[in-house]
């Protein structure tokens, strides 16, 4: 699945850099849902991304409203 989807809207994004990442490389970006409120619809989602090598270069939290 994709968010926040066809109906949905980004409601924010906070991202760390902490690393650089020098080109050419391969970069992994894992999320997870960390909260979903029914109440308003809202989605809060973790996100890494790392390197090949498993450093870690960002952090991210992101919101969206997800309506269906």
């Amino acid at each position: 699945t994709r968010l926040p989807g066809r109906y949905g809207v980004l409601q924010s994004v906070d991202i760390g850099f902490r690393k650089p990442l020098i080109a050419p490389a391969t970069i992994s970006i894992k999320g997870e849902i960390v909260n979903i409120s029914q109440a308003v619809g809202q989605v809060s989602q973790k996100i890494l991304v790392v390197d090949s090598l498993g450093n870690l270069l960002a952090t991210a939290k992101i919101k969206c409203v997800v309506r269906t």
